[in-house]
Formats: structure tokens, sequence, C-alpha cells
């Protein structure tokens, strides 16, 4: 999986892609381009979790930017 970024600098916008392994768009959002530190984290700290579990990572962008389901 990967994570994309565009940037709109006048309007301090950023939209983010998720991409799977393959290239293929999974998931676009705009954001606030402060945010982006936030959502990089919350990222990394997926994929950790993904690699102590000997799992493959699935996350949605989602997630990422709201934090995880209830």
């Amino acid at each position: 999986m990967g994570l994309s970024f565009s940037e709109e600098p006048e309007a301090g916008l950023v939209a983010v892609t998720l991409t799977d392994d393959d290239g293929e768009v999974l998931q676009t959002r705009v954001v606030a381009a402060d945010e982006l530190a936030r959502i990089a984290a919350a990222a990394r700290r997926a994929s950790a979790r993904a690699a102590e579990r000997g799992e493959p990572l699935f996350v949605t962008l989602d997630e990422l930017i709201d934090g995880p389901p209830d």
C-alpha cells in the first residue's frame, strides 16, 4: 500500500491518495495541509502493528484521518 500527496498550496489543502501494491487508487481524501504529519504517523503505526503481527497491512484513509472505528 502506498500514500501519495498532491498539494494545493494557495488553499492549504492536500489530496491524500491510498494505492494498492499495483498502484491502483483505492481511496482519495482532501485534508488540511497541517494534518499531514498526523496522518503519516498514523500510517507508520498501522504498518508497524501489521508487521508485529505478521499480517498484511490493511487500512483505509478514513481510519488514518479520522481514527479507527468505535
